[in-house]
Protein backbone atom coordinates (compact mmCIF):
# COMPACT_ATOMS: atom_id res chain seq x y z
CA UNK A 1 0.00 0.00 0.00
CA UNK A 2 1.55 3.19 -0.86
CA UNK A 3 1.30 6.79 0.45
CA UNK A 4 -1.42 8.19 -1.56
CA UNK A 5 -3.59 4.96 -0.44
CA UNK A 6 -2.80 5.89 3.66
CA UNK A 7 -4.41 9.82 3.22
CA UNK A 8 -8.02 7.69 1.84
CA UNK A 9 -7.90 5.51 5.28
CA UNK A 10 -11.04 6.89 7.75
CA UNK A 11 -9.31 8.42 10.80
CA UNK A 12 -11.18 7.15 14.07
CA UNK A 13 -13.99 8.87 15.30
CA UNK A 14 -15.25 9.52 18.60
CA UNK A 15 -13.03 10.39 21.39
CA UNK A 16 -10.46 8.02 23.03
CA UNK A 17 -10.61 6.47 26.35
CA UNK A 18 -8.70 8.64 28.28
CA UNK A 19 -10.69 11.87 26.18
CA UNK A 20 -13.88 10.04 28.16
CA UNK A 21 -12.31 9.50 31.45
CA UNK A 22 -11.15 12.78 31.54
CA UNK A 23 -14.95 13.93 30.57
CA UNK A 24 -16.14 11.35 32.96
CA UNK A 25 -14.09 12.46 36.32
CA UNK A 26 -14.97 16.17 35.34
CA UNK A 27 -19.01 15.70 35.57
CA UNK A 28 -17.89 13.73 38.91
CA UNK A 29 -15.67 16.23 40.27
CA UNK A 30 -18.55 18.89 39.66
CA UNK A 31 -21.39 16.56 41.13
CA UNK A 32 -19.30 16.11 44.45
CA UNK A 33 -18.42 20.13 44.28
CA UNK A 34 -21.92 21.16 43.69
CA UNK A 35 -22.90 18.61 46.74
CA UNK A 36 -20.17 19.99 49.32
CA UNK A 37 -21.47 23.80 48.45
CA UNK A 38 -24.68 22.72 48.55
CA UNK A 39 -24.05 21.49 52.08
CA UNK A 40 -22.06 24.41 53.05
CA UNK A 41 -24.57 26.95 52.40
CA UNK A 42 -27.55 24.43 53.77
CA UNK A 43 -29.73 24.96 50.08
CA UNK A 44 -29.64 22.65 47.37
CA UNK A 45 -31.35 24.17 44.80
CA UNK A 46 -33.00 22.13 41.72
CA UNK A 47 -33.60 24.00 38.48
CA UNK A 48 -36.94 23.48 36.86
CA UNK A 49 -36.97 24.30 33.18
CA UNK A 50 -39.22 24.20 30.07
CA UNK A 51 -38.04 21.97 26.92
CA UNK A 52 -37.27 25.93 25.60
CA UNK A 53 -34.94 26.71 28.59
CA UNK A 54 -37.48 29.13 30.15
CA UNK A 55 -36.94 28.99 34.03
CA UNK A 56 -39.85 27.62 35.90
CA UNK A 57 -39.19 27.42 39.35
CA UNK A 58 -36.33 25.64 41.57
CA UNK A 59 -36.87 23.18 44.40
CA UNK A 60 -35.18 24.44 47.65
CA UNK A 61 -34.12 21.74 49.57
CA UNK A 62 -33.07 22.43 53.33
CA UNK A 63 -31.24 20.48 56.35
CA UNK A 64 -32.03 17.47 56.17
CA UNK A 65 -33.13 16.84 53.16
CA UNK A 66 -30.54 19.09 51.48
CA UNK A 67 -27.65 16.45 53.06
CA UNK A 68 -29.79 13.81 51.58
CA UNK A 69 -29.68 15.30 48.62
CA UNK A 70 -26.16 16.11 48.51
CA UNK A 71 -25.16 12.50 49.84
CA UNK A 72 -27.41 10.97 46.69
CA UNK A 73 -25.10 13.24 44.29
CA UNK A 74 -22.17 11.88 46.45
CA UNK A 75 -22.72 8.47 45.40
CA UNK A 76 -23.38 9.50 41.92
CA UNK A 77 -20.14 10.97 41.55
CA UNK A 78 -18.49 7.42 43.40
CA UNK A 79 -20.58 5.59 40.60
CA UNK A 80 -18.69 7.55 37.96
CA UNK A 81 -15.47 6.86 39.71
CA UNK A 82 -16.05 3.40 39.74
CA UNK A 83 -17.10 3.29 35.90
CA UNK A 84 -13.51 4.45 35.03
CA UNK A 85 -12.21 2.29 37.40
CA UNK A 86 -13.99 -0.78 35.89
CA UNK A 87 -13.04 0.64 32.20
CA UNK A 88 -9.12 0.50 33.39
CA UNK A 89 -9.24 -2.90 34.89
CA UNK A 90 -11.45 -4.40 32.09
CA UNK A 91 -8.94 -5.85 28.85
CA UNK A 92 -9.81 -4.78 25.68
CA UNK A 93 -12.55 -5.91 23.90
CA UNK A 94 -14.11 -7.51 26.98
CA UNK A 95 -17.32 -6.45 28.38
CA UNK A 96 -17.36 -4.39 31.87
CA UNK A 97 -18.95 -5.63 34.60
CA UNK A 98 -21.66 -2.37 35.68
CA UNK A 99 -23.45 -4.24 38.45
CA UNK A 100 -21.79 -1.70 41.44
CA UNK A 101 -22.26 0.98 39.28
CA UNK A 102 -25.64 0.41 38.24
CA UNK A 103 -26.89 -0.53 41.70
CA UNK A 104 -25.44 2.83 43.43
CA UNK A 105 -26.59 4.83 40.35
CA UNK A 106 -30.29 3.97 40.67
CA UNK A 107 -30.51 4.26 44.19
CA UNK A 108 -28.90 7.41 43.67
CA UNK A 109 -31.63 8.51 41.56
CA UNK A 110 -34.46 6.73 43.13
CA UNK A 111 -33.66 8.81 46.79
CA UNK A 112 -33.42 11.78 44.54
CA UNK A 113 -37.05 11.59 42.88
CA UNK A 114 -38.13 10.30 46.21
CA UNK A 115 -36.91 13.89 47.83
CA UNK A 116 -38.00 16.03 45.39
CA UNK A 117 -41.63 14.10 45.57
CA UNK A 118 -41.92 14.68 49.12
CA UNK A 119 -40.76 18.52 48.40
CA UNK A 120 -43.74 18.30 46.04
CA UNK A 121 -46.14 17.48 48.52
CA UNK A 122 -44.96 19.77 51.16
CA UNK A 123 -43.91 16.63 53.47
CA UNK A 124 -40.28 18.45 53.86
Amino acid sequence: MSDSDNRFRKQPRGLSQMQRHLIIGAIAAAFAGYAAFSVWRDDFEVPIHTRHLQKLADLHFHGVSAWVMAAALICSAIALIILIVKQQQTPQGKKVDLGLVNAISWTALAVMVLMMILNGLGVI
